[in-house]
């Protein structure tokens, strides 16, 4: 699969919405045999790419596959490093959507809280009275 080339000066025109969840990266290296896969944090995404940080950076132009929850695998290159962050361009457009929809397995009914009694606390407070502060 061909990924864009990038052109001087990059211009970048779409909507990039911050985000902060984990993801598997596989960083297809020269000389290593199905890569290496990495986790990484996504900082923002757009349909055309994200910007992820990682301990280490794979190499600018470097390829890549990012699984993307909702999505699943999605091919990508390098397209700048700065640090431990870096940019991943994708070869086609996403759907940003689908990878922030929470799936409905991870969607657990809320837990109730269970409410103690008001009293318990004041008395904990009025048998001591060395617990009271001035004010």
């Amino acid at each position: 699969m061909s990924i864009p080339e990038k052109t001087t000066p990059e211009k970048r025109h779409s909507f990039r919405d911050s985000l902060l969840m984990s993801a598997r990266c596989l960083i297809r290296e020269q000389g290593v045999e199905g890569g290496v896969e990495i986790t990484v944090k996504l900082r923002n995404i757009s349909a055309q790419g994200v910007m992820a940080e990682a301990q280490r950076a794979p190499a600018k132009d470097a390829q890549v596959s990012l699984e993307l929850r909702n999505v699943g695998w999605v091919e990508g290159r390098i397209a700048w490093v700065q640090d431990n962050r870096f940019g991943i361009l994708f070869a086609k457009e996403i759907d940003p959507n689908r990878v922030r929809q929470i799936p409905a397995e991870a969607q657990a009914a809320p837990v109730p809280m269970t409410p103690r009694p008001l009293g318990v606390r004041l008395r904990q407070i009025s048998a001591n009275p060395n617990a009271l502060r001035r004010v």
